[in-house]
């Protein structure tokens, strides 16, 4: 009877603890959020879309994580991949499954393929600062046909830095944000380096995404269109 006893006090506190966390930040958190984002090339012309809704949130050691179903359509929307994403709150601070980063011309490049993607979480403080530097992230993904290994592609995420915070209109309204910077290479037979900005609201996560070549030219942007929680 002390054992079970034991047992329930140490179940009602965990989840008094997960109760009680506190997953408010610059990243959406509830079951049903849904979001709807529209990519455009460098001259603005339309190449496709991505919708995410969240729809499991679960338990797991130290906090909470959250499953975002995506869907990714190409410039006559046609659905060309489908996949899932994981975002984790803890209490030292957020960490974002690294594939939702994957740039949408290497997606297309594999989408044919099995992927077997191995990597890292990267993490995003609760309460960022201008001027604030992140850590690096890192990620591998194994191109397969059939089960045999085609290519293998190598994401790096470094410079990461918080610029400041700003105002941005979107379609979906517009947002008081944290601007966020960072330099990516994608090592595949060959070598593409870009830099990014993004803009992230409260509750809502990214608003805006600007893409940028090794030479600061923009190459895209990727806008929040809709966004229902």
């Amino acid at each position: 009877m002390r054992r079970f006893i034991l047992f329930a006090t140490i179940l009602l506190s965990a989840a008094t603890l997960f109760a009680q966390m506190d997953c408010d930040g610059y990243f959406p958190f509830r079951e049903g959020t849904s979001m709807e984002y529209t990519n455009y090339d460098k001259k603005g012309k339309l190449t496709g879309r991505q919708e995410q809704t969240i729809t499991e949130i679960h338990d797991i050691d130290g906090g909470l994580e959250a499953i975002f179903a995506t869907k990714l359509f190409d410039d006559k929307d046609k659905e060309a991949m489908t996949g899932d994403y994981l975002l984790q709150c803890k209490e030292e601070g957020f960490y974002v499954d690294m594939s939702n980063m994957i740039p949408p011309d290497v997606v297309e490049s594999i989408s044919e393929m099995e992927a077997e993607i191995t990597g890292e979480f990267m993490e995003f403080p609760r309460n960022p600062k201008a001027g604030q530097q992140l850590p690096d992230g890192n990620m591998q993904i194994a191109a397969l046909v059939n089960g045999t290994p085609m290519m293998t592609i190598t994401l790096l995420v470094t410079d990461r830095l918080i610029e400041g915070f700003e105002s941005v209109t979107t379609p979906a309204g517009t947002f008081e944000c944290m601007r966020y910077s960072e330099s990516t290479e994608v090592k595949m037979i060959f070598r593409i380096r870009a830099r990014s900005v993004s803009w992230y609201a409260p509750g809502v996560g990214v608003v805006k995404t600007e893409s940028y070549d090794d030479k600061g030219k923009l190459q895209g942007s990727t806008v929040l269109t809709r966004f229902n929680k």
